[in-house]
């Protein structure tokens, strides 16, 4: 229900979140709603797959291919 990608209770309302991985080491997670708001302004699963790509590389959605203003 509240889409949990760690074990966190944090409202989700960053781009990038950062799992701390029980072996070490750390692990970058693009938020779920990303790809769902994608989807809902029509952008194709290609699209959706470079510009979640991108964010997970840079944390960030500037400069990410294929975005609209």
């Amino acid at each position: 229900m509240m889409d949990c990608d760690t074990t966190g209770i944090e409202p989700d309302f960053s781009l990038v979140k950062m799992k701390q991985l029980v072996g070490g080491g750390w692990m970058k997670i693009v938020n779920g709603a990303v790809p769902q708001a994608l989807r809902t302004l029509k952008y194709s699963e290609g699209e959706i797959a470079d510009i979640v790509k991108w964010i997970s590389e840079y944390g960030t959605v500037e400069g990410a291919p294929h975005l609209k203003e």
